[in-house]
């Protein structure tokens, strides 16, 4: 039973960034960009969204090849500039959302700021909240997203 549960979970991980990757190819090939320089952004993210479907795998074949008496895996945490990496985050979901109006609103009274999190964690986060967009929003009504800092805090607030 707990492995049918991982194998659906990961199944799900696998999806998302599988879906947007397609996304981004689309796009590429269908020529929908609009300038050189937006073509080079869609092939990058579509070799960073290749790159955590590997991982994603790699963690579904370790798991089944490593004994299960075998300790757990340590999470990683990396610093990253939180505005650049929250923006990133976004406007690679943004691309398979067409049909949804999101509006997207950042508190324009921060300055740079660090992030420090597991980036494997937060795109699986990030995977998940878009793909209940995707599934639950009502085209008819726009998306909000608020991005704010509170204290220690990045906000991310989804209406």
């Amino acid at each position: 039973m707990a492995n049918r549960e991982l194998i659906t979970a990961i199944s799900h991980d696998l999806r998302t960034p599988l879906t947007i990757l397609l996304g981004y190819m689309d796009i590429i090939e269908l020529n929908k960009y609009k300038t050189h320089e937006d073509l080079l952004q869609y092939i990058h993210n579509s070799r960073e969204k290749a790159y955590q479907i590997k991982v994603l795998s790699d963690k579904l074949f370790e798991y089944f090849t490593v004994s299960s008496a075998a300790e757990e895996e340590e999470v990683e945490f990396e610093m990253y500039e939180g505005r650049a990496l929250i923006d990133q985050l976004i406007d690679e979901q943004l691309v398979v959302l067409d049909d949804i109006d999101v509006q997207v609103q950042t508190d324009a009274h921060h300055e740079e700021f660090l992030l420090e999190i597991n980036l494997v964690a937060m795109r699986r986060v990030m995977d998940n909240i878009f793909s209940n967009i995707r599934k639950y929003a009502d085209p008819g009504h726009p998306v909000h997203i608020q991005i704010s800092l509170r204290q220690q805090w990045v906000i991310l607030e989804v209406e």
